[in-house]
């Protein structure tokens, strides 16, 4: 609220948050990746909030040892030693999952399947996937569908509509190898039919499958 610079760009970051987190519940499909950006922002101030709650994250130490001393709490300092506590737990019980999902099973299978690519596939060969989290890893070059089935994709998922697999024709791409991982199959890019009559499976990791085509 105050007519600053400051106060400008802190009004930008709260409309900006404010305005995607509502589309984000009212009107998008909702899935979590798109509200990344106001979940970044509103980080920002979240610190912010606890910044000012705190008085800049600082607990006079002095203060603190007298008061533990003597057994007589005021409630400004426990009240700020509280609020610290609660962000450390903000900050670090989330942290916990997401290392403890990097580092399980499924999270190595990404890496695991790029290793695979890379020592067994041939140098420059091109695969056809919707997994790009895979491309990155292995550096080999990936064919993506196009941005129009993604709009069929949401469209299949949230409204039953039919499957990008009716738009996107895999027999028509000529793809020597072939990658279905966990999106690639939630949204039925690819038809089951087409991939067992042209391609046959080379190695199966975790959710991941690794096709190459058959010879004709």
């Amino acid at each position: 609220m105050r007519r600053s610079q400051e106060g400008v760009r802190w009004g930008w970051l709260t409309l900006t948050t404010l305005v995607w987190f509502g589309w984000f519940v009212g009107v998008s499909v909702a899935w979590p990746r798109y509200a990344f950006l106001a979940l970044v922002i509103a980080a920002l101030s979240a610190a912010k909030l606890f910044h000012d709650l705190t008085a800049g994250y600082h607990i006079p130490i002095p203060a603190l040892g007298e008061k533990i001393r003597s057994g007589k709490w005021d409630t400004p300092l426990a009240t700020r030693i509280a609020l610290m506590a609660l962000l450390l737990i903000l900050i670090l019980r989330p942290l916990q999952g997401r290392l403890t999902d990097v580092n399980s099973d499924k999270g190595r299978m990404p890496h695991q399947m790029a290793a695979y690519i890379i020592n067994h596939l041939p140098q420059g060969v091109q695969i056809e996937t919707y997994e790009p989290e895979v491309c990155f890893l292995s550096g080999y070059s990936c064919h993506m569908p196009p941005s129009e089935v993604m709009d069929a994709s949401i469209r299949y998922v949230w409204y039953g509509d039919v499957p990008p697999s009716e738009y996107y024709h895999l027999q028509d791409l000529d793809a020597p190898y072939l990658l279905i991982g966990d999106f690639g199959r939630l949204v039925h890019a690819y038809d089951p039919d087409v991939v067992q009559r042209d391609y046959e499976l080379e190695t199966t990791i975790g959710s991941y499958e690794l096709y190459r085509a058959k010879a004709h």
